[in-house]
């Protein structure tokens, strides 16, 4: 029996694949260049959102969020053939500071 959380779940999960889809495509066309850091970060915050609502009891409305950090960290993993690689100081300073903030919030 579908329930409405599970026919919003259903639509959110295509409506990610279709929004990511065309990045893909353009990742491998080499249209576009992900930039390695940035997508690990929103994949540690799609984790990090995932985790959070499994815990509290979610259901199918995790759903979406875990497709998200599944293709962030598919983006992520490209980035190291197809990404930017002009990273800067403040990139670095950047990806320290969400992974300090990462660490605090599992403890």
């Amino acid at each position: 029996m579908l329930t409405q959380p599970t026919i919003f779940a259903f639509f959110s999960v295509v409506v990610g694949l279709s929004c990511f889809f065309p990045y893909m495509r353009d990742i491998f066309l080499r249209k576009t260049t992900p930039h390695i850091y940035s997508w690990l970060i929103w994949a540690m915050l799609q984790i990090t959102g995932a985790i959070a609502m499994f815990s509290s009891g979610a259901g199918w409305g995790v759903t979406p969020l875990i497709l998200g950090a599944v293709l962030c960290i598919s983006v992520f993993l490209l980035s190291f053939k197809y990404g930017t690689k002009n990273i800067t100081g403040f990139d670095l300073v950047c990806l320290i500071s969400a992974l300090a903030v990462f660490c605090f919030y599992l403890f």
